[in-house]
C-alpha cells in the first residue's frame, strides 16, 4: 500500500512538472505553432503518467480500470500524433502536400477507435492486490495500435533528422542546438515509454508499466534547458521571473510558518490567549513586510545568476567600447579591439565588418575562429551594396519574418548572419557588421539588439573619425611632394601660357584684319550680284546667293563674338557709351532682320514707346545684343510663328524684350543659360553650328551698362529674352514727352 502511495505521489509530481512546462511554453508569443505542440505533448505526458499510476492503484472496480486503460492508450496515441505535428513545424514550418494532414488525422482516429472499441486492443483487466493489476490484450487490435505508434514515431524521427540536416546546410547553429536538445529528451522519453508500456505488455509483462512515465521528466528537462541556455521561443526572461516569484512565495510561506510555530511553541504552549495571538500575527506580518524587498532582491539575483550565468553587463561593455574609441584612432586597431569586446560579451562564432573607406572601397575585418567562405563573403558584400537600405539599423536574423518578407529572411539566412548591424552617421551608411550565431546556440534577444544599436552608433562615429585621420595623414604625407611638383609644373605652364597668350593675340589680330576684310568683300560682291549689277539672275540663283550672303553675315557676327570674348579675357573690353535713341536703334535692327524672319516663314513685330528718349549706351554692343536675341528667336522658332520685339520706358529704366514661340529652354538647364560656351540640349539639336557665346557676351555687355538680363521660359513653350538698362528723361523733355507707364 505504501508503494502504491509513493507511485501515485511520484506520478502526480511528474504530471505537475509536465503541466508547468506546458504553462510556461503557452506564454510564448512565437508566431509558429511549435510551442502549442510542445505544450500539448507535455499535457498528454502528464495525464498519461497519472493514468498509468491510477490503473496500478485501483483495487475494487474493473469497469473503472477498463476506462483508465482505454484512456491512457488514447493519450499515448495523441502523444505520437502531436510529436509528428511538432516535427512538421520545428524548428521551422515546412510545406507539405494537402493530403498529408487528413491522412495523419485518419491514422489517429483509427488508433483511438482501436483503443476504446470493445473488440479493440483490450480484452479484459485483472485486479490483484498481491500480484498487481494486469490487462489482457487482443493481439490483433494491439498489433494495429503498435503499427500506428511505430509508423508515427518513424515519421517524426525522419522529419527531425531532415530538419537537422537543413540547419547544418544553412549554418544555423542556434536552431541546430535547440533541435538537438529537444530531440534528445523526446527520443529518450519515447524509447523508454515504448519499451515499458508498449513492448513489454505485448510480451506479457504488465507489471513494469509504471517505469515509462518518469522518463517524460527528461523531455521536460530538455525543453527547459533549451529555453534557459539556448533561448528557445525567447522564454528565458519569463521563466526567470516566474521562478523568482515562486521561490519568493515559498520562502515567505516557510518564514511565516516557522516564525509562528516557533513563537507559539516557545511562549504559548497550553495557553489560550487570543489577543496575544493576534498581536503576534500582527508583529510577524510587519516583519514579513520589512523583509519582502530584500528577500525578493535575493531571489531575483539568484534566478538571474541561474538563467543568465554567462550574461554580460551592457553598461560595462559599452564603457569598455568607449575607452577603446577614446584611445585608438588607427582604423584596424580600433575595429579589432572593439570586436574583441563584442566577442567577449556575445560569444558569436564569427564577426565580419565591412567599412567604406575614403575611396569608396569596402574594407573587410574578420574576427573569431569561425571562417566564412568566399561565397558567403560575396553575398555579404552584396547585402551591404544593395539590401541595407531596406532594413532597420539592427537586424535580428531570427526575427526577420516579423517584417513580413520571407524572401528577405531567406536572403539573410543565406549569408550566414544571425545579426546584421549597420554603421550609420547621420543617416550616412559607412559600413556594416555581420555577426554569426552564438557558440552556445542561444538566440540573440532584445537586450543584445539594444546593445548592438548603441555600440554601432559610437563605433560608426569613431570609424568616421579614423577615416578622416587617415585622409589627413595621407594628405600631409603627400603635401610637400605635391606642392613641389605643382610649383615646377606651374612655372613651366606659366611660360607656356605666356607663349600661348602671345599666339592668341596674334591670331585674334589676324582674325580681325585678315578675315573680316575678305568677308566684307564677299558680302559686298554677293549683294551686288543679287541687285543685278552683274546681269539679270533667276530666282534659284537669287535664293542661293541669299544663302551665301546670310552665311557670310553669320561668319562676320561669329568673328565679332570671338573678338569680344578675347577682349573680355584680356581686359580690353571697353564700353564706349553715348546718348542713343533706343527706339531708332531697335527699329533699325528689326528692319535688318525682318527679311531673315520672312525667309523662315515668320512674322517679326516691333512695338516701340510713344515718347522719345536718349539713353547712354554703347550703340554697337547693345545693338549686337538685340540682334543676337532676335537671331536666336528666328532660328529656334517654327515657321508660321510670331516674334514680338518691344521697347518700354519707365521713370528710370529702358526695358527691351524679345518674345518667341520656339523650342524654349529645359527647366533643368536654365541655371547655366548665360555661362560661356553653354548651349541647351534642344538648341544643339536644332542648330548644331552655334557657339554658345552670344548670351554670355550679352550678359557681360548689359552688366557693364549697370543693367540686368531678363529671361522667362518654360520647356517647349517659347522664351522671352531681354534686358533693362538705366534710362532717365532729360530736363529738356516736357512731361507730355515722357513715356507712358
Amino acid at each position: 500500500m505504501d508503494l502504491q502511495l509513493i507511485t501515485l505521489v511520484v506520478s502526480f509530481s511528474i504530471a505537475l512538472t509536465n503541466f508547468a512546462l506546458a504553462g510556461v511554453v503557452l506564454t510564448s508569443k512565437h508566431q509558429e505553432r511549435s510551442p502549442l505542440w510542445i505544450a500539448l505533448l507535455a499535457i498528454c505526458a502528464g495525464f498519461w503518467g497519472v493514468g498509468v499510476s491510477l490503473f496500478l492503484s485501483l483495487q475494487y472496480s474493473e469497469a473503472i480500470a477498463r476506462i483508465v486503460v482505454h484512456s491512457y492508450y488514447v493519450i499515448a496515441a495523441l502523444i505520437v500524433y502531436f510529436l509528428v505535428q511538432l516535427a512538421l513545424c520545428f524548428p521551422y514550418r515546412r510545406k507539405i502536400k494537402p493530403f498529408v494532414q487528413p491522412m495523419l488525422l485518419l491514422g489517429l482516429i483509427v488508433a483511438i477507435v482501436v483503443s476504446v472499441a470493445p473488440w479493440g486492443l483490450l480484452e479484459g483487466v485483472t485486479l490483484d492486490r498481491q500480484a498487481g493489476n494486469t490487462a489482457t490484450l487482443n493481439l490483433l487490435g494491439y498489433g494495429i495500435y503498435v503499427a500506428y505508434f511505430v509508423v508515427y514515431v518513424v515519421i517524426a524521427t525522419s522529419l527531425f533528422m531532415y530538419s537537422y540536416g537543413q540547419t547544418k546546410r544553412h549554418n544555423q547553429a542556434h536552431l541546430r542546438h535547440q533541435l538537438r536538445t529537444v530531440c534528445v529528451g523526446v527520443v529518450v522519453a519515447i524509447f523508454f515509454g515504448a519499451l515499458f508500456n508498449l513492448l513489454l505488455p505485448l510480451l506479457g509483462n504488465y507489471q513494469l508499466i509504471w517505469a515509462g512515465p518518469p522518463f517524460t521528466v527528461l523531455f521536460v528537462i530538455s525543453v527547459f534547458y533549451a529555453i534557459i541556455q539556448q533561448g528557445l521561443f525567447d522564454l528565458r526572461a519569463a521563466l526567470a521571473r516566474s521562478m523568482a516569484y515562486v521561490l519568493l512565495l515559498g520562502a515567505l510561506a516557510v518564514i511565516y510558518s516557522v516564525t509562528i510555530f516557533g513563537i507559539t511553541q516557545l511562549f504559548f504552549v497550553g495557553r489560550v490567549i487570543d489577543n496575544v495571538y493576534a498581536a503576534v500575527y500582527v508583529v510577524v506580518a510587519l516583519l514579513l513586510t520589512l523583509t519582502y524587498i530584500p528577500v525578493k532582491r535575493f531571489f531575483d539575483q539568484l534566478t538571474h545568476r541561474l538563467f543568465y550565468q554567462n550574461d554580460y553587463s551592457s553598461s560595462k561593455t559599452l564603457q569598455q567600447v568607449g575607452d577603446v574609441m577614446s584611445e585608438e584612432i588607427e582604423l584596424g586597431r580600433l575595429v579589432r579591439k572593439t570586436l574583441n569586446i563584442v566577442h567577449d560579451a556575445l560569444e558569436p562564432e564569427y564577426t565580419s565588418v565591412y567599412v567604406a573607406d575614403n575611396n569608396g572601397q569596402l574594407r573587410y575585418f574578420g574576427h573569431g575562429p569561425g571562417k566564412i567562405s568566399h561565397k558567403q563573403r560575396s553575398m555579404q558584400l552584396d547585402v551591404v551594396a544593395n539590401l541595407l537600405d531596406q532594413l532597420p539599423q539592427v537586424v535580428n536574423g531570427h526575427r526577420v519574418s516579423s517584417m513580413g518578407d520571407n524572401d528577405m529572411q531567406q536572403y539573410i539566412e543565406d549569408v550566414d548572419a544571425a545579426m546584421i548591424v549597420q554603421l550609420l552617421v547621420q543617416h550616412e551608411r559607412i559600413g556594416a557588421i555581420f555577426i554569426g550565431d552564438r557558440k552556445s546556440g542561444r538566440r540573440y534577444d532584445e537586450k543584445d539588439t539594444r546593445f548592438l544599436g548603441m555600440m554601432s552608433d559610437e563605433l560608426a562615429l569613431a570609424i568616421q573619425n579614423s577615416l578622416r585621420y587617415e585622409e589627413i595623414k595621407l594628405f600631409n604625407d603627400t603635401l610637400k611632394h605635391e606642392v613641389s611638383v605643382a610649383t615646377t609644373r606651374l612655372r613651366a605652364t606659366n611660360r607656356e601660357l605666356q607663349k600661348l597668350d602671345q599666339a592668341k593675340d596674334e591670331f585674334v589680330s589676324m582674325a580681325s584684319h585678315q578675315l573680316r576684310t575678305p568677308l566684307t568683300s564677299i558680302k559686298g560682291y554677293v549683294s551686288m550680284v543679287m541687285e543685278g549689277d552683274a546681269g539679270k539672275i533667276n530666282d534659284t540663283q537669287r535664293h542661293l546667293l541669299g544663302e551665301a550672303f546670310e552665311s557670310s553675315e553669320r561668319m562676320v557676327r561669329l568673328i565679332a563674338d570671338f573678338l569680344s570674348v578675347s577682349r573680355l579675357q584680356t581686359g580690353k573690353f571697353i564700353i564706349d557709351a553715348h546718348p542713343v535713341d533706343l527706339d531708332v536703334m531697335m527699329r533699325s535692327e528689326v528692319n535688318t532682320l525682318r527679311a531673315l524672319a520672312e525667309a523662315h516663314g515668320q512674322t517679326l513685330v516691333y512695338s516701340g514707346p510713344v515718347a522719345r528718349r536718349e539713353t547712354e549706351i554703347d550703340r554697337s554692343k547693345v545693338g549686337q545684343v538685340v540682334m543676337n536675341f532676335i537671331d536666336n528667336a528666328i532660328y529656334y522658332s517654327p515657321s508660321g510663328s510670331t516674334i514680338s520685339v518691344s521697347l518700354e520706358y519707365t521713370d528710370d529704366e529702358a526695358i527691351v524684350l524679345v518674345k518667341d514661340q520656339g523650342i524654349g529652354v529645359p527647366l533643368e538647364e536654365q541655371e547655366r543659360l548665360f555661362s560661356k560656351f553653354f548651349r541647351a540640349t534642344n538648341a544643339r539639336k536644332q542648330r548644331p553650328d552655334g557657339t554658345g557665346v552670344g548670351l554670355f557676351l550679352a550678359k557681360k555687355v548689359i552688366t557693364a551698362h549697370k543693367g540686368a538680363m531678363i529671361f522667362k521660359a518654360e520647356d517647349e513653350t517659347g522664351s522671352s529674352f531681354g534686358f533693362r538698362v538705366p534710362s532717365f528723361p532729360t530736363p529738356s523733355q516736357s512731361p507730355d514727352e515722357r513715356p507712358r507707364r
